[in-house]
C-alpha cells in the first residue's frame, strides 16, 4: 500500500510506502492530466507524451520500472482535467499538508509523516 503524490502538474509522481518512506520519483513528459493506481498496482498515467493532439495512457509496473502499454485515449471526456488536492476512498478523506497525508473518515483518523515536504500536490493513495 503505497502513496502516490502529483507535483509541478505532475511532471514528477513521487511514490512513498505506507509509513511515509520516500520509494522513488517518475518523471513524465508533455502535459499529464492524471494519473490512478489499479488493484493490481499498475500505475496509469493520462498525458501529452507523443504529441499535443493526442491524450495517451501509459501503463506503469512501479516494481519492474516499465511501461507495460500505451495507448491514444479514444473518449478523452473521461478524464478528470481539474483533480483536486482531496480524494474519497472508500468513504474516507485523504489530504496532504506540508509532508503529513491526513486520512479521516467517521470514527477514523490517521496522519502518516512523508520523507520530504510537498509544495504543490495531488495525493492518490
Amino acid at each position: 500500500e503505497n502513496f502516490y503524490v502529483g507535483i509541478d502538474d505532475f511532471k514528477w509522481i513521487e511514490v512513498f510506502d505506507k509509513d511515509g518512506k520516500f520509494i522513488c520519483s517518475i518523471g513524465m513528459q508533455g502535459i499529464v492530466y492524471n494519473f490512478y493506481v489499479d488493484k493490481d498496482k499498475l500505475l496509469h498515467v493520462f498525458c501529452t507524451y507523443r504529441t499535443a493532439e493526442n491524450i495517451y495512457e501509459q501503463v506503469i509496473d512501479i516494481d519492474t520500472n516499465s511501461i507495460i502499454s500505451e495507448q491514444a485515449v479514444k473518449d478523452i471526456t473521461s478524464i478528470n482535467m481539474n483533480p483536486t488536492n482531496q480524494i474519497f476512498i472508500n468513504n474516507k478523506l485523504y489530504s496532504i499538508d506540508k509532508n503529513i497525508v491526513k486520512i479521516k473518515g467517521e470514527n477514523y483518523e490517521k496522519e502518516i509523516k512523508l520523507d520530504v515536504e510537498i509544495r504543490q500536490e495531488n495525493l492518490l493513495h
